[in-house]
C-alpha cells in the first residue's frame, strides 16, 4: 500500500514515469555536467545578475537570510569573490521533519571584463539583497612610440 501512494506522489512530467527506465538517469546526469563554472556544487552557489553601463558594474545577489557581518567580498584587479556563511538554526525541543534551507558556507567567484577600481567599490546590504557598484578603470590609451 505505502508503494501505491509514493507512485502515486511522482511528478508525472514527460520522461518521468517514475521509474528509472530509458530517461531515468538523463536529469540527474545533465545536472552534474552542467555544474556552475565556479566549480562548486549547486547548493553552496548563489543567484546574481551583473549589469554593466558605460562607467560601471552594478551586480546584484540574492543573499537571503544573512546578517551583513557573515558576508565578505574580496577584489583583486577583475576578480570578483563573494563569500559567506549561513549557520544553521534550529529549536531544541523538536524533531526536523523537513530540511530544505541551505546552510554552510557559500562562495562565487566572477571574472569582470575589465579592472574596477577597488577603492571606489559602493556595497549595500538590505533585505537579502547584495548590491555592489564597481566604477571600471579608465582604460589607457595606446601610444605610439617612435623608435631612436
Amino acid at each position: 500500500m505505502d508503494d501505491l501512494f509514493r507512485r502515486a506522489a511522482v511528478t508525472r512530467a514527460p520522461y518521468n514515469d517514475g521509474n528509472p527506465g530509458r530517461f531515468g538517469l538523463l536529469p540527474s546526469l545533465l545536472e552534474e555536467f552542467f555544474q556552475p563554472a565556479s566549480g562548486e556544487p549547486r547548493g553552496a552557489s548563489f543567484a546574481l545578475d551583473i549589469e554593466e553601463t558605460e562607467t560601471a558594474y552594478q551586480l546584484t545577489a540574492d543573499l537571503p537570510g544573512l546578517e551583513k557581518s557573515d558576508i565578505g567580498i574580496d577584489l583583486h584587479e577583475n576578480t570578483l569573490t563573494i563569500s559567506a556563511e549561513r549557520k544553521e538554526e534550529r529549536g531544541t525541543d523538536g524533531r526536523l521533519l523537513w530540511h530544505e534551507r541551505p546552510t554552510g558556507k557559500l562562495s562565487r567567484t566572477v571574472q569582470l571584463p575589465q579592472a574596477v577600481d577597488a577603492d571606489a567599490v559602493k556595497a549595500t546590504y538590505v533585505n537579502g539583497m547584495l548590491q555592489l557598484t564597481m566604477q571600471k578603470l579608465a582604460a589607457t590609451k595606446t601610444r605610439k612610440i617612435s623608435v631612436a
